[in-house]
């Protein structure tokens, strides 16, 4: 197929049909690269949470390796990453997947944070919910984990 047969099929900006044919192609190549760019191949910085809901409405969240204490969110707190996790949280109760497994908190430079399901392999990056969503996440990447005398008792209602 010769260039100019496909650059006439294209629907094209104004200013674009002026250019020449390869100014156009040089655009169309260039599109095309940025769209099959090779993600990142590591992620800068990550880890591994686990979300425990407890009967009092709050909620712990985990070091999955130390089991210590990274935060404790009240009940009208941080809710935009709670219900978040409670979404993932329902769809591996409700594909029967293990509801203790880790949560994985990760940065790369192309995506900035996600929080992505191992089991499930649903990963969604933070900053397309804005920087509200990103700046309640952040502080889970960094905070040191607290040791804790025993672990919480994850929540026994069905509502949790």
């Amino acid at each position: 197929m010769k260039i100019a047969s496909v650059s006439r099929s294209l629907p094209m900006p104004p200013r674009m049909r002026s250019a020449r044919p390869q100014v156009r192609l040089g655009a169309l190549l260039f599109c095309a690269g940025a769209l099959m760019a090779a993600p990142s191949q590591a992620a800068a910085m990550e880890r591994l949470l686990q979300f425990v809901p407890l009967d009092d409405g709050r909620e712990a969240v985990l070091d999955a390796q130390s089991l210590g204490l990274v935060r404790m969110f009240g009940t009208e707190e941080n809710t935009f990453l709670r219900i978040t996790v409670r979404g993932l949280q329902h769809y591996r109760l409700t594909h029967h997947l293990d509801r203790e497994q880790p949560f994985r908190l990760w940065v790369d430079r192309d995506t900035g944070l996600n929080l992505e399901d191992p089991l499930t392999h649903h990963s969604m990056a933070l900053r397309a919910f804005g920087v509200a969503a990103v700046a309640a996440a952040a502080p889970l990447l960094t905070n040191p984990a607290t040791p804790l005398a025993t672990p919480p008792v994850r929540c026994t209602r069905r509502d949790c």
